[in-house]
């Protein structure tokens, strides 16, 4: 059997990306980061939108108030260490915390 047959026969389609955000935009913000476990509290969650540089502000999300999270991939610092990071479409109206650290002189 030639594979001729099996390129005449089969239709050809373009292929379209079903972009699942688009509903989340008009109901979510979008946040992104390296995201991290909270420390005592399972339902909650810490996004760094820079992780590697010295500014130190974070954020504080509930886990049921993320209504959708897209994988951005990895970045790798400058000693090797390997950061995840995301996208987090969080809905509107919810309360977030945003912590910024300093040092008192």
């Amino acid at each position: 059997m030639s594979i001729q047959r099996y390129l005449d026969t089969a239709p050809l389609y373009e292929l379209v990306r079903y972009d699942e955000t688009k509903e989340y935009r008009k109901k979510c913000t979008p946040y992104e980061g390296s995201p991290r476990k909270h420390p005592y509290d399972p339902d909650r969650l810490l996004l760094f939108p820079d992780p590697v540089t010295d500014h130190a502000e974070f954020f504080e999300f509930r886990v049921e108030d993320i209504g959708y999270v897209e994988d951005l991939g990895n970045i790798v610092n400058e000693s090797g260490k390997n950061l995840h990071r995301i996208r987090m479409w969080v809905k509107k109206e919810s309360i977030g915390i945003c912590y910024t650290p300093f040092t008192v002189e």
